[in-house]
């Protein structure tokens, strides 16, 4: 796992994770864990060596899953891990909710519910190609 800074290719930080076994947590499992009130997901993992236990944490269910999937193969454990069961979890109600985290997540939720017909598009498409252009001039592998 590399910890990279902004706009830079190399990592600020790195962990090897020979040795580790990743499994999913569970919100309440990972406050007592940790013994503080865990934020900034709401599906948790971790990665345990030896009593060494490292948390992450995903907002999205779909994200979580990727990364302990990822984290399985790279660490070569024999067990793999199951996603905690959920009695109310509903495939198309998860998907909507999903859906709609990531579009708050992103500050989205205002353009995604508005009339798109009450939009003037020229214009927005005009502040798009200048915002673009704006992107691609002071990126440093862009501009080269």
């Amino acid at each position: 796992m590399c910890s990279y800074k902004e706009r830079k290719s190399e990592p600020s930080e790195m962990m090897q994770l020979d040795g580790y076994t990743v499994d999913y947590i569970e919100v309440a499992s990972a406050n007592l864990m940790f013994g503080i009130d865990l934020n900034g997901g709401r599906y948790f993992f971790n990665a345990v060596r030896e009593g060494d236990s490292i948390a992450f944490a995903c907002e999205d269910e779909n994200e979580c899953s990727l990364w302990v999937m990822a984290m399985y193969r790279a660490t070569g454990q024999s067990h793999k891990p199951a996603p905690p069961v959920t009695q109310d979890k509903n495939s198309a109600i998860s998907k909507i909710q999903g859906d709609a985290d990531k579009a708050r997540k992103h500050g989205m939720e205002d353009y995604i519910s508005a009339d798109p017909c009450s939009f003037d598009h020229a214009a927005l498409f005009k502040v798009l190609q200048n915002l673009t252009l704006d992107y691609r001039l002071n990126d440093t592998y862009a501009s080269w």
